[in-house]
């Protein structure tokens, strides 16, 4: 459920308190790459037009860029937007996982005799004298 649409397989799992968690950071990486994308888009914009050799310094969006440095800031926009797709499309697989595991521990059977046993044993090797040791006997 939560392939098709995000946060649902979590509120079919009864935990409705991580839907707003997978928003927000769906929003933020989305956000965040729509930041970088304007920005890359702008100084591609500039290196086509002029080549970034008509002026000394460029103002994009508030930030001062030298014209020697535009390929710097071309690379640095596109490496995060780039990065940015990579976490949208990571919290949207571990949404997909988080709620797989949470299904599949939901019908989970845990008894109520989970327990360990620590007892002392005598071991009789076939070759050998006796030795003594533990025994531990996990029962589930």
């Amino acid at each position: 459920m939560s392939a098709v649409v995000p946060g649902l397989g979590q509120v079919y799992n009864e935990k409705i308190w991580k839907v707003p968690i997978i928003y927000a950071g769906e929003m933020t990486a989305i956000y965040s790459y729509n930041f970088y994308h304007i920005r890359y888009k702008e100084i591609i914009r500039i290196l086509k037009d002029d080549g970034g050799t008509g002026q000394e310094t460029y103002v994009i969006y508030g930030k001062t860029i030298r014209s020697g440095n535009l390929e710097r800031a071309r690379d640095f926009y596109r490496r995060w937007r780039d990065y940015s797709g990579l976490f949208i499309a990571g919290i949207y697989v571990l949404n997909i996982i988080d709620a797989l595991v949470d299904a599949y521990f939901f019908e989970y059977d845990i008894s109520d005799d989970l327990s360990l046993h620590i007892k002392p044993a005598y071991f009789t090797p076939d070759y050998r004298k006796g030795g003594f040791g533990l025994n531990l006997c996990l029962k589930f």
